[in-house]
């Protein structure tokens, strides 16, 4: 008999130990927890804030010369590169369900759709418009913004193969923040008289088309 019991025992550490998503509940303040393998599902977060970064990433720079027009000049931005950005999780969170759930949230707060990882191609455009006013000779800097947070991870705990029978923990979510999945922002970072004051290499719109100022010469 006793070899017996050991034997099942040892099945069952077996068991616990390859079971993904799975684990052996704890008594936690004196609180009878039926032994078993117990599932872990993130089912909802609370942030404490959730704030834009607008210039998270820099792409480059991009200018309007509007100074004969009459009405605003819309430009867009082309990435003048290829690259990525991705988000960073901190804390607890370290899964896809979790990223899902704070991304849900996240948009729901400000807006905007959010993402794991972004991707942009040189030449392409960016998707974002923006004005420069009439008799205005803008330098813009183009920035992919992101959203910051932090919060509490809720979690769904139940015993396998009894999921009505469940209650929940809770875990922090430190610092983190996702890139907005698409888009840009433009900050205007001077207000120039004449185009020998342009810097190098940069493409300027007019309205009656566009150019690129001469790169300096080395």
């Amino acid at each position: 008999m006793k070899k017996l019991l050991f034997a099942c025992l040892a099945v069952g550490m077996c068991l616990l130990g390859m079971t993904n998503g799975a684990f052996a509940a704890e008594n936690t303040d004196n609180k009878f927890v039926p032994t078993g393998i117990y599932l872990r599902e993130c089912v909802g977060y609370e942030p404490n804030y959730t704030t834009t970064d607008w210039t998270n990433k820099s792409l480059g720079q991009v200018s309007g010369d509007n100074r004969d027009g009459h009405s605003p000049l819309r430009l867009i931005y082309e990435y003048e590169t290829t690259g990525e950005i991705s988000a960073a999780i901190s804390g607890h969170a370290n899964g896809s369900t979790e990223e899902g759930v704070i991304f849900a949230k996240v948009a729901a707060e400000v807006g905007v759709e959010v993402t794991g990882t972004r991707k942009w191609y040189k030449g392409r455009s960016a998707g974002s418009s923006y004005d420069v006013p009439p008799g205005r000779f803008e330098v813009l800097k183009v920035y992919i913004p992101a959203i910051k947070t932090a919060g509490v991870l809720k979690y769904k705990v139940y015993m396998d193969g009894y999921p009505n029978d469940f209650f929940y923990e809770y875990e922090t979510l430190k610092g983190s923040y996702a890139p907005i999945k698409s888009g840009v922002h433009y900050k205007v970072a001077s207000v120039i008289n004449k185009a020998s004051e342009l810097p190098a290499g940069i493409k300027v719109y007019t309205p009656k088309g566009s150019y690129r100022t001469l790169l300096e010469e080395r």
